[in-house]
């Protein structure tokens, strides 16, 4: 495995992670970012983001074999959603 590829896959599941994460009600509401009336196209384009960002860090993973590229796309997805849903319980809420 080449160091360089670990990095920039981290980076994209990272960045997947957390745009979909701004997508989610939950997390917009604690943090009083209000979703204006009919705004349906930012949390789609937010979740189409991720999801491209998510097909590049496979497609950067990909100079291993599929099988070792898809388990560590999983794996970094899983870690960075349980790191990224701790620290959201860290911070206080807007209500």
């Amino acid at each position: 495995m080449t160091d360089t590829a670990f990095y920039v896959t981290e980076a994209a599941i990272l960045a997947a992670c957390v745009l979909w994460a701004c997508s989610l009600v939950f997390i917009r509401n604690k943090y009083g970012w209000p979703l204006q009336p009919g705004a349906k196209k930012q949390v789609i384009l937010l979740r189409l983001a991720a999801v491209a960002a998510f097909a590049f860090a496979l497609q950067s993973s990909l100079s291993w074999s599929v099988v070792p590229a898809i388990a560590l796309c999983i794996m970094l997805v899983s870690l960075n959603s349980i790191v990224l849903s701790f620290v959201v319980s860290l911070r206080p809420s807007k209500k």
